[in-house]
C-alpha cells in the first residue's frame, strides 16, 4: 500500500489490510510514523509485524527501479 495517510487512518489501514490478505507477515518501515506503528501494532498483539530499514536513500532506490524522480 502507497498512500499518505493521517496517523490514525494509517493504522486502520494497515489492519484493514492485514485482515483483507490474512497476511502472515506486516512489513513496515521504521522511520517516522512507522516506528510509532510498528511499536503501537507490537503492543496491540500483532504478532505479523516485521520492521525493515532500508539500506539506500529513495533517489538510489528509485533510480535501482527505473522509477523517474519527481
Amino acid at each position: 500500500m502507497r498512500q499518505r495517510l493521517e496517523y490514525p487512518s494509517l493504522k486502520r489501514a494497515v489492519r484493514e489490510q492485514q485482515n483483507l490478505y490474512s497476511s502472515n507477515v506486516v512489513l513496515i518501515e521504521d522511520k517516522a510514523s512507522g516506528t510509532q506503528l510498528i511499536q503501537e501494532l507490537r503492543v496491540e498483539g500483532c504478532s505479523a509485524v516485521t520492521s525493515y530499514k532500508p539500506e539506500c536513500d529513495k533517489v538510489g532506490l528509485r533510480a535501482f527501479h527505473g522509477c523517474p524522480i519527481a
